[in-house]
């Protein structure tokens, strides 16, 4: 870190690909130290930090070190990265740049985004309170990239008017002082793969490292979030416990994605927060109203952004103060919204404990350079305080605690049936798509039901025989009115004092017909299509008992799965309507309810 005379070194960051050799020069003079990533098919799989304060390494001694770091799994060559091939048909894609007189900076950000393939669809830049038309002349150097003005100092302002502006189906959002890679736009929509996912984020590594705020801001600060991709979801929810959910990891507001619809889900960002107002956090609030109500995020490390840290010890200093204050209040407004126990004993228990143990440590004489920042850490999560408290007003609208989604129970099962114990006994339920019956007859012996409904549309879709399924339908042999004969007699056979209706034909204008909240359970298994699934889910939601569950198969995770469908329609429902998926099993089955 310090060079000979005790005044601080730059760090060289060297990035290496695969075995790509390491620069032939020796390091130039004066850095204390080399930081090295290493990266593989275009994306970056770990890092490493030399201090050359004991021993001064070359490239090639750096690098070989870098990579006998890592397991032989991550040093095998791979043929291809997933973010490299593009479907044909994609999202539309809008990046959102939001700028404070840096008309600079902002320059070289569009440069980047010029280097950008795929190339976005738009690019919009929101010009924050300026002060002059510095940035409006920057941006008409940028051929197609549009000028928005929002008059109202605050980050989050500027991206709400971004997000009003974009017309894109995925929002991107980068700062001023970052440079997107080529493959920033092909790594993010690679996180949006799984339909349940409505933000990204990506990795975010420094630019340069040549002062001593940036090395600390790197060091302890990092927006780094990992090599490993994350998806964010109830068992991330779950895993918080009492504490508050820390919704802080997913990811940098200097590299983040999000989905139209997460927008038209949760709202845009609080202006309460961030740069210009409390301070910062305004970013990780939005994913946590995501995270709190059932929605997913997604860290995807193919997404990179290299990102210029504050250069001077004053702005940085100024910058923890502003991270701390806007945690602070951010904690205060999750509070308020959703009523998390978790984020209170996060500001009163767990913040006060910590800074009393650094103080402690350096009054002992403890100088370690993360404590440099205590005071303005102290200070910030004070003031963040005082601004909520001064614009309670404000988050009126916002107060009503919402139940947080419940993480699904896995079970393994030696047979399928054995899944229909969790079903209530002698209730009312139904099953839609029954095909042969034997299903039907274990649904039966399982649950001795009050009464059961079983609705196939047997010749009514297929005609005379089904088509050729394999053997699961006799390749093509099998009559779909002996298939409704074989339900006819394994109902008999297990039906008990039970009241069975079997009907032929489509199950949705079916149970159209039954009576709101009459059904205790039901049993999906039909076409197994995304459409007709979110089809079922709607008249289900009003035809259960608010204590009912909602169950079926082919829980397919594999996205090109032709029975994946199930899947999106089911956590897509879920996340909309406020119901969770609360049990899986080893046999594609799972089960959803209500969220209380």
């Amino acid at each position: 870190m310090t060079g000979n005379n005790g005044t601080f070194a730059p760090w060289y960051v060297l990035h290496v690909e695969f075995a790509m050799e390491a620069p032939a020069s020796p390091f130039p003079d004066g850095f204390g130290g080399v930081y090295v990533v290493l990266w593989r098919s275009g994306r970056p799989v770990a890092d490493a930090w030399f201090s050359f304060e004991n021993e001064r390494l070359t490239p090639a001694e750096a690098v070989a070190r870098a990579w006998a770091k890592l397991p032989p799994v991550q040093t095998a060559p791979v043929v291809a990265s997933s973010t490299n091939a593009l479907p044909a048909s994609r999202p539309t894609v809008s990046v959102v740049v939001c700028s404070r007189d840096r008309a600079e900076t902002l320059a070289r950000a569009l440069t980047a985004i010029g280097r950008l393939l795929p190339a976005p669809d738009e690019v919009v830049v929101v010009d924050n309170a300026p002060i002059n038309d510095a940035t409006q002349r920057c941006v008409a150097r940028f051929p197609g990239v549009r000028y928005v003005c929002e008059p109202r100092p605050g980050l989050d302002r500027a991206r709400n008017a971004g997000i009003k502006t974009a017309t894109g189906a995925i929002i991107a959002f980068t700062d001023d002082d970052a440079e997107v890679h080529p493959a920033w736009i092909a790594g993010l929509l690679a996180g949006f793969e799984n339909p349940g996912v409505l933000a990204v984020t990506g990795m975010v590594l420094p630019a340069e490292l040549q002062t001593q705020a940036q090395w600390l801001f790197e060091t302890y600060w990092s927006f780094n979030k990992g090599f490993e991709a994350r998806t964010f979801d109830a068992s991330f929810v779950a895993g918080a416990g009492k504490g508050a959910i820390a919704a802080w990891e997913v990811g940098a507001g200097a590299n983040m994605a999000f989905h139209r619809d997460a927008f038209e889900a949760v709202g845009l960002f609080d202006e309460r927060l961030d740069v210009g107002a409390a301070g910062c956090s305004g970013d990780s609030e939005i994913w946590y109203r995501l995270l709190a109500q059932g929605r997913h995020c997604r860290y995807e490390p193919a997404a990179v952004v290299f990102h210029h840290h504050r250069g001077d010890l004053v702005g940085f200093r100024r910058q923890i103060f502003g991270y701390m204050r806007g945690h602070a209040a951010a904690l205060l407004v999750q509070h308020e919204r959703y009523g998390h126990a978790g984020n209170m004993r996060r500001l009163l228990r767990e913040l006060p404990a910590m800074y009393a143990g650094r103080a402690w440590r350096i009054l002992k004489g403890d100088r370690h350079p993360s404590y440099g920042s205590l005071r303005q850490e102290i200070f910030g999560c004070l003031s963040g305080v005082g601004y909520y408290l001064r614009h309670l007003r404000l988050g009126r609208h916002f107060r009503s605690a919402l139940p947080l989604p419940r993480p699904p129970k896995r079970y393994e099962y030696q047979d399928r049936a054995d899944f229909l114990a969790m079903l209530p006994k002698r209730t009312v339920g139904a099953e839609l798509g029954v095909f042969k019956g034997e299903f039907s007859a274990g649904i039966l012996r399982m649950t001795t039901p009050e009464a059961l409904h079983l609705v196939d549309t047997w010749w009514t879709e297929w005609g005379d025989t089904y088509p050729d399924w394999g053997d699961y339908t006799d390749f093509g042999r099998l009559g779909t009115k002996a298939a409704y004969e074989q339900t006819l007699q394994a109902v008999a056979a297990e039906r008990g004092d039970a009241k069975v209706i079997v009907h032929v034909g489509e199950d949705v204008a079916y149970l159209e017909s039954l009576a709101d909240g009459s059904l205790d359970w039901s049993y999906l298994d039909s076409s197994h299509e995304y459409e007709h699934t979110k089809q079922e889910l709607e008249v289900l939601q009003r035809k259960t008992k608010p204590t009912g569950v909602i169950t079926g198969h082919d829980w397919q995770e594999d996205p090109a799965h032709i029975h994946h469908g199930v899947l999106r329609a089911v956590t897509e429902f879920c996340a909309t309507q406020a119901w969770d998926v609360i049990a899986l099993d080893n046999h594609l089955q799972w089960m959803i309810q209500r969220r209380r």
